[in-house]
């Protein structure tokens, strides 16, 4: 039997979906998976978009607003050590430069950042939800003309095919259940912005819905529950396993048990 974890994100309900022993590791185990080149990438966008939106008021933000928010995030990124660790050398910063400048066009291509209301970024919220806290981090939260809210989230991969694009929402309906008690209005659409192909896929959201999603992911935590007790993680594999640091271990003992894998601190 192994303790269960005082909270649950979306990302970690994911996780926990797409493989139940990745799930151990991460969030059972506390290992940290190190950064890749994708997700440092990931990581200057969503900070460039921010700061375009906080420290630009509306009206104000254009191309060389963006292109400033940029540098200073891919600038921030190689001085905190983030661009190292991912294993990008110096004479690979220039692309990752353009890379990232190419994203941000992308999504000026999507849309006039002078049109949203955005009345967040980076917004934190959690809820209490049966024997544990769900928390999440939401992109963007916007304002729109009807007096209902859109939630926007930041992709800096690949477009899902259609056969993925519903599993892609799941996160971002977790995200309008925790935000329904928040708000004066419901949350009555969901954005997901794939940057680099300039492509929106929306969905619309409702509080019927996000009933049924209190529902799913109350169900997901009991799973959570009852494999903690079994200590029953099993692996999934799959295509996605070609992506994921603990590959080599898995099946097997816990990674933390072997050499060169120590827990985080």
């Amino acid at each position: 039997m192994v303790t269960a974890p005082s909270t649950l994100s979306p990302s970690k309900a994911s996780t926990f979906t797409q493989c139940p022993r990745r799930y151990r590791y991460t969030a059972i185990e506390g290992l940290v998976e190190p950064p890749t080149p994708a997700t440092v990438t990931g990581t200057i966008v969503h900070a460039a978009l921010e700061h375009l939106f906080v420290e630009h008021p509306r009206g104000t933000r254009g191309r060389a607003q963006l292109e400033a928010t940029t540098a200073t995030a891919l600038a921030t990124a190689i001085d905190e050590g983030e661009v190292e660790a991912a294993g990008i050398a110096p004479h690979q910063l220039d692309a990752l430069g353009t890379k990232v400048r190419a994203i941000g066009e992308g999504y000026l291509k999507l849309e006039d950042p002078n049109d949203p209301v955005a009345v967040a970024t980076e917004l934190f919220v959690d809820t209490h939800l049966a024997h544990t806290h769900l928390r999440g981090i939401v992109d963007r939260l916007d304002l729109r003309r009807d007096g209902t809210f859109a939630i926007v989230d930041y992709k800096t991969g690949r477009t899902p095919g259609p056969a993925y694009e519903k599993k892609a929402f799941e996160a971002m309906r977790i995200y309008a259940m925790l935000l329904e008690p928040l708000l004066p209005a419901p949350v009555s659409v969901l954005r997901l912005y794939y940057l680099s192909s300039s492509t929106i896929l929306e969905e619309e959201s409702s509080p019927a819905r996000n009933g049924a999603v209190r529902r799913r992911t109350e169900a997901l935590w009991d799973a959570i529950e009852r494999s903690c007790a079994a200590d029953a993680f099993p692996p999934r594999p799959g295509p996605l396993c070609r992506f994921c640091h603990f590959a080599a271990h898995c099946p097997g003992d816990p990674p933390s048990t072997r050499a060169g894998m120590d827990p985080a601190p």
